[in-house]
């Protein structure tokens, strides 16, 4: 008898791209290899303009077609309105599961959802894909946070610190790395290009990006920055860049997800962010054997770089020292080869091991 698995996230749609819906796609397409696990990704949002990210045909997609699928689409309080929409609509598809079911919830507001559930002889799994750490709570809410991540089965940990932090709080967890696909061959042409990946949003502060690459002056060198995502501040980097004069060594790329494109012919990643859960970006440039930069914000980038290595750890807001690295960077003889070597823990086909144990 096989066992089965649903992914359940808020927006598996075209368009909504995102750390989450990739590191699910991934996840899913390679447990589908396995003919005794039956993998589905369910959907809260509408699936009529196609997915997010590819997935074999041995994955079965679900939707539950709701316009407004996540809590960002409510401010406050009303936030309680989308818990009561959403309840209501996964209840109505979950208790039509008649065996029983692993369930892996990939946000906060899911691991609340699925916390009202009835579990029975069902899995939940919870994986918070932005640190637990990065905000300081009370006791209370503390208390309160481990009793709704232990009416699940397991919490999933993304990095060492979250793991501790979890056990430290008696929430029951393991760590699994989120695994990448990593490609069969390594393009060793590299071109004068840095690139910037994530959401144009605070949590990756690109314009941070944007002012190191700036006062680097590389690009008095020919050197090009190219931001890759989308988000609430695409045109404040273009205004940036207009005021700095620099936008003719600026571009915004807003509708590539093939991430061989992206990598390609990158000299240097460039990573800004203020916090983080395990940054999927280092993972997939490094799997492509391109060196990374990044602040050692909390958490996960101390987790994945290796200075000197695959690429250089940077103190917080330390904006000179990140200048002088991505010139050490561009200046070194690259192993590119060591730095996919130093990646593999996080190659999907080690990490898909531990899923296939827990499910």
């Amino acid at each position: 008898m096989s066992k089965k698995i649903y992914f359940v996230v808020h927006n598996f749609s075209n368009g909504a791209g995102g750390g989450v819906n990739r590191v699910v796609s991934e996840t899913a397409n390679e447990l589908s290899k396995d003919k005794n696990i039956d993998v589905n990704i369910l959907s809260l949002s509408s699936l009529n303009d196609g997915v997010a990210y590819h997935v074999t045909e041995n994955v079965k997609l679900h939707s539950l077609n709701m316009k407004r699928h996540s809590t960002t689409q409510y401010k406050g309080v009303f936030k309680l309105f989308w818990l009561l929409s959403a309840y209501l609509n996964v209840m109505q598809f979950y208790f039509k599961q008649k065996e029983s079911s692993t369930w892996n919830l990939t946000s906060p507001p899911l691991i609340i959802l699925f916390a009202l559930m009835y579990k029975g002889k069902n899995i939940f799994l919870n994986c918070e894909h932005i640190s637990p750490q990065r905000k300081k709570t009370s006791k209370f809410l503390e208390y309160l946070r481990k009793l709704i991540l232990n009416r699940a089965d397991l919490t999933i940990s993304l990095n060492k610190s979250d793991h501790n932090y979890y056990i430290k709080h008696g929430v029951k967890s393991k760590l699994i790395y989120n695994g990448v696909k990593f490609p069969e061959k390594l393009e060793l042409n590299r071109e004068k290009t840095i690139i910037f990946v994530g959401r144009f949003e605070d949590q990756k502060n690109p314009l941070a990006a944007l002012e190191i690459f700036y006062e680097s002056l590389l690009w008095k060198d020919g050197y090009v920055l190219k931001f890759f995502g989308s988000g609430c501040y695409h045109k404040d980097i273009l205004d940036k860049a207009s005021d700095y004069k620099i936008l003719d060594y600026i571009k915004v790329i807003t509708d590539e997800k093939n991430p061989d494109n992206i990598y390609s012919g990158a000299s240097c990643l460039i990573m800004t962010s203020r916090y983080e859960g395990l940054p999927m970006v280092l993972i997939e440039a490094m799997a492509r054997g391109v060196p990374c930069i990044s602040y050692d914000c909390p958490n996960g980038p101390s987790e994945i770089i290796i200075d000197k290595v695959n690429g250089f750890l940077v103190k917080n807001n330390d904006k000179q020292c990140f200048i002088n690295s991505i010139h050490l960077v561009n200046s070194l003889n690259i192993n590119h080869f060591e730095i996919v070597n130093s990646s593999q823990p996080f190659n999907v086909e080690v990490t898909i091991n531990e899923w296939k144990n827990i499910i």
